[in-house]
């Protein structure tokens, strides 16, 4: 029974410990969305560094504010290494992420980058398989069936996804890259 007892015991403060650490997160998170909101790059990432020192879970949405720091002071290549971290730390995208990514290499006109992360991490498609430029048109078809056949339930695109990409391709006059997301989406 003193077994029992201890084991209870050890249980309830497993939970109660990794309830405090969500919460602590939580509240992180909360503290860097304001400070990237703000375009307090620097400020998110010191505190950021310093609760992964403490020992602190970060999850996909510290992360995800990290990102739209970057993001939002225009420094994409900043906002990519970051997100390479991310992958390297085994800490899962989710569609936010890729679509504060996504987002902010439309808004720089970097329609090559956009295109690799609606297409591959939203779709799913191999970037082999679908078309930004006249000469290497793809039927819609062909991108709706890679699509359906490699589609990874991990990340599903939403409507906020889309219409980053269509606003980024519309941005550069990027006509058939609009099509072809288009063409698959709506079909899916």
């Amino acid at each position: 029974k003193e077994d029992l007892n201890h084991v209870a015991g050890q249980n309830f403060e497993q939970k109660a410990n990794r309830k405090v650490s969500k919460t602590k997160t939580h509240i992180l998170n909360g503290e860097l969305a304001i400070l990237a909101r703000k375009k307090h790059l620097k400020q998110a990432l010191k505190c950021f560094k310093h609760a992964e020192a403490k020992g602190m879970i970060l999850d996909a949405h510290s992360y995800t504010n990290i990102l739209n720091g970057y993001v939002r002071c225009g420094d994409m290549s900043g906002a990519l290494e970051w997100f390479k971290g991310m992958v390297d730390s085994s800490v899962q995208p989710n569609i936010v992420t890729l679509t504060t990514l996504l987002k902010g290499f439309c808004e720089a006109g970097q329609l090559k980058e956009a295109s690799d992360i609606f297409f591959h991490y939203i779709l799913g498609i191999n970037p082999t398989d679908y078309a930004i430029t006249p000469s290497n048109t793809v039927n819609s078809q062909t991108l709706l069936n890679k699509t359906l056949e490699i589609k990874r339930n991990d990340v599903e695109m939403n409507v906020r996804s889309v219409n980053t990409f269509l606003r980024g391709c519309a941005r550069v006059g990027a006509i058939l890259a609009a099509m072809n997301a288009y063409s698959v989406t709506h079909l899916l």
